[in-house]
C-alpha cells in the first residue's frame, strides 16, 4: 500500500499526477498476449494482475473516478484467464 500512499501524496502536490499516471498504467492492457511463448504470456499476465490491483487501489483512494478504466482492465484479465 506504500505505492498507493505515495501516489496519493503526489496527486495532492501535483494535481495532474493521476491524470498522467492512470492512462500509462492502462496501456499495459493494450498489448496482445497471443504471440508470446507460454513463459512470456504468464509473466505478462502476472504484470497485468499487479497493475489491475494497483488501478483498483488508486480508484478506491479516489485518485481517479472513471470506473470504465478499471472495468476494461478487469474484463481483459478475465478474458485472458479463460
Amino acid at each position: 500500500h506504500t505505492h498507493t500512499q505515495f501516489c496519493s501524496l503526489m496527486h495532492r502536490r501535483y494535481s495532474e499526477f493521476a491524470s498522467l499516471l492512470v492512462p500509462q498504467l492502462s496501456r499495459s492492457f493494450e498489448a496482445p498476449l497471443s504471440s508470446d511463448t507460454d513463459a512470456e504470456r504468464k509473466e505478462r499476465f502476472n504484470r497485468r494482475r499487479v497493475v489491475l490491483k494497483f488501478l483498483a487501489e488508486l480508484f478506491v483512494c479516489g485518485l481517479y473516478q472513471d470506473y470504465t478504466i478499471l472495468l476494461a482492465a478487469l474484463a481483459d484479465a478475465v478474458r485472458l484467464n479463460h
